[in-house]
């Protein structure tokens, strides 16, 4: 790409990160499959920022990646100490989101309530929020040339998600499962040998890690800040109702970032973020 040199005031210019954001989406070309979704503020309602919050996050974000070559992501999917039972209003008392294993998913949430947690999770010098589009495709940009076969995050994710074709045996002890979507947790270990919809706790599983990184595949979907419509949010990765071929890593889904679902609903194991650390410069 080009070389871009910071202004007085520390940032680059408009015409600057546009051409960031460009050459990532060159680099990353193989996982945005054509998409004309972008990382492009839609609404308060929608992303729980105002368009200069959005723009200056994003702002941020593609500037860390242009000086630090990268950024951090939360190992597991995010997770809380206890299990919510359905949905409930999120608000400032709500749990911080962590990310570490054997935690409750973070579910039954809007892409706006998802978006507020996340921001609780800054410390120090960092600041956190959900993944863009473009970071999502660098995220497999980056297994990639860790040397994960492009066939598993584009074409069939099957074998390394908890989703419904895959089997799998549980044996964390500290790990538990769920038939019901969240509303009953048993404890593992459980041996899953037919098709069938179980939501885990986060990180049950080591063969559903790729890199260090887990379940990106499969246990639910993960709302990001791209953008469809005035409504309509971008959410990623696999799900475990859906099939590991028919809903891989790599594509992109959307619906009304201000609905959630609960037992059957459209999208049976819910919404969940990911959350990103991003160095603050």
């Amino acid at each position: 790409g080009t070389e871009i040199t910071e202004g007085s005031d520390g940032k680059f210019t408009d015409e600057e990160y546009t051409t960031i954001e460009e050459d990532l989406h060159t680099y990353t070309i193989t996982y945005r499959n054509g998409t004309s979704y972008a990382d492009t503020w839609s609404s308060e309602e929608q992303t729980g920022l105002t368009e200069n919050e959005y723009n200056n996050l994003k702002q941020t974000m593609l500037q860390s990646i242009y000086e630090n070559g990268g950024f951090w992501i939360g190992r597991y999917e995010a997770g809380i100490e206890y299990n919510r039972t359905g949905y409930t209003t999120i608000n400032e008392s709500s749990a911080v989101p962590i990310s570490k294993a054997d935690k409750y998913p973070y579910n039954y949430i809007y892409c706006n309530e998802a978006q507020f947690l996340s921001s609780k999770v800054n410390t120090g010098e960092y600041t956190s929020s959900l993944m863009f589009g473009v970071q999502w495709d660098l995220v497999l940009k980056y297994l990639e040339t860790k040397g994960v076969d492009v066939a598993e995050l584009k074409d069939n994710s099957t074998s390394w998600g908890n989703n419904y074709n895959n089997t799998y045996n549980i044996t964390n002890t500290l790990a538990k499962y769920s038939f019901n979507d969240g509303r009953k947790w048993d404890n593992a270990p459980y041996n899953k040998t037919e098709y069938e919809r179980i939501l885990l706790t986060t990180g049950a599983s080591d063969t559903f890690s790729k890199q260090n990184i887990y379940d990106l595949a499969g246990n639910v979907s993960e709302w990001t800040l791209e953008c469809y419509s005035d409504n309509a949010s971008v959410y990623r990765g696999g799900y475990c109702n859906g099939y590991g071929s028919g809903r891989t890593v790599s594509d992109r889904y959307t619906y009304d970032a201000t609905e959630y679902f609960y037992d059957y609903g459209r999208f049976s194991c819910f919404y969940i973020l990911r959350y990103l650390k991003s160095k603050v410069m």
